[in-house]
């Protein structure tokens, strides 16, 4: 299941998904209780698209809290900027908050590198090593989220917002990742590496 808002003139229009066209923003689970977006790779478009999600989710909590609609969860592909020095171009940590009175659980991917913020935004980094730089991050998963509105777990600052999720990060196992050093200074010619 692929959840992405239809686009129209450039602001992003939500929807129920639907099965048989498989096209949709997002799907009620748990009785309707809880409601999972999707907004898959923006590219250059994700700040624009991140207003408009946030203007979107805005103007349907109304009808959100008349359905029941108690929790909602924003998966996103794409990260927080900086995170990674390499890595330029996310959002930055102040494009996300517009989000944040209208998503409970912000669940990014797209760094690699494991990280959370806030009680609320959550990259577990990837499953498996795709180069040399996150062999270093050892602590690499997923995150098994429990969330009961029903008796919500406040959180050490009485000013912040009450969370209603326990979110454990846990590591997962992956293939080793192997560098080899092959010496080749000295050598004059390509051919001479295999003598």
């Amino acid at each position: 299941m692929l959840l992405a808002p239809a686009m129209r003139e450039g602001t992003p229009a939500l929807s129920h998904w639907n099965k048989e066209t498989m096209l949709g923003s997002h799907v009620d689970l748990l009785n309707g209780r809880l409601r999972v977006y999707g907004l898959p790779w923006q590219g250059a478009a994700t700040t624009r698209t991140m207003e408009g999600i946030a203007q979107a989710l805005e103007a349907a909590r109304t009808e959100e809290e008349a359905a029941g609609i108690e929790y909602r969860v924003l998966m996103m592909h794409t990260g927080v900027d900086s995170v990674v020095p390499r890595i330029q171009g996310l959002p930055t940590m102040a494009q996300f908050q517009p989000l944040h009175p209208y998503v409970d659980y912000l669940a990014l991917g797209h760094v690699h590198k494991p990280y959370e913020f806030d009680g609320w935004m959550y990259n577990p980094g990837s499953t498996e090593t795709w180069g040399a730089e996150e062999s270093a991050w050892d602590d690499r998963g997923y995150y098994f989220v429990e969330i009961e509105t029903s008796d919500p777990e406040r959180i050490i600052d009485p000013k912040k917002q009450a969370r209603y999720h326990h979110a454990t990060h846990l590591v997962s196992k992956r293939r080793p990742f192997v560098r080899h050093e092959l010496r080749v200074d000295g050598l004059n010619e390509p051919n001479a590496v295999y003598e």
